[in-house]
């Protein structure tokens, strides 16, 4: 089971060592931030995300050691919706199906917590792991916004995914 905790500045050294790459920060965070990461982007990232009724968390496995990192932004209050973003398991903890139990976390806190009535989210097309987990979770394809995202290689599609209150429930 993992739990979700607030992501704090004693959090950030921990996550710029997770992000060990232009590829890994690119798919982690698409754009807003850049290679290598400072506590300086982090903070003005946090404080940015604070501003705008956004929430950061570190995730807790059952020993209370942080495996992972979410954020839920974009919240609309008058519609019920928001976004689940940067959504990372630890490296040295990818392929234990921690991932499923980090987004019903933060699913948890959109739909329990925050009365939410739809959770989207968005991931680049090649990440057949996090397709693979956020349809396991029930997320279920939307479309797809083609070449949204330049990478040092071409552009990267992403695949929008999203699951309703009622899905959840049910």
């Amino acid at each position: 089971m993992v739990a979700l905790a607030p992501f704090t500045e004693a959090d950030i050294d921990r996550l710029i060592a997770w992000v060990s790459s232009p590829q890994v920060l690119g798919q982690w965070a698409a754009s807003g931030l850049s290679y290598p990461l400072t506590r300086a982007q982090i903070a003005a990232h946090m404080r940015r995300s604070a501003e705008t009724g956004g929430r950061m968390f570190k995730a807790l496995d059952d020993h209370r050691s942080v495996m992972g990192h979410v954020e839920l932004g974009s919240i609309d209050r008058v519609n019920r919706s928001l976004r689940i973003g940067r959504v990372f398991v630890a490296p040295e903890r990818r392929g234990r199906g921690l991932c499923a139990d980090l987004v019903r976390a933060a699913l948890g806190v959109a739909f329990d917590q925050l009365r939410m009535h739809r959770v989207e989210l968005a991931v680049f097309d090649f990440n057949r792991a996090a397709i693979a987990c956020y349809e396991r979770v029930g997320f279920r394809r939307e479309g797809v916004r083609r070449e949204m995202f330049e990478s040092g290689n071409g552009y990267w599609s992403e695949i929008v995914m999203s699951m309703l209150e009622s899905e959840w429930r049910g």
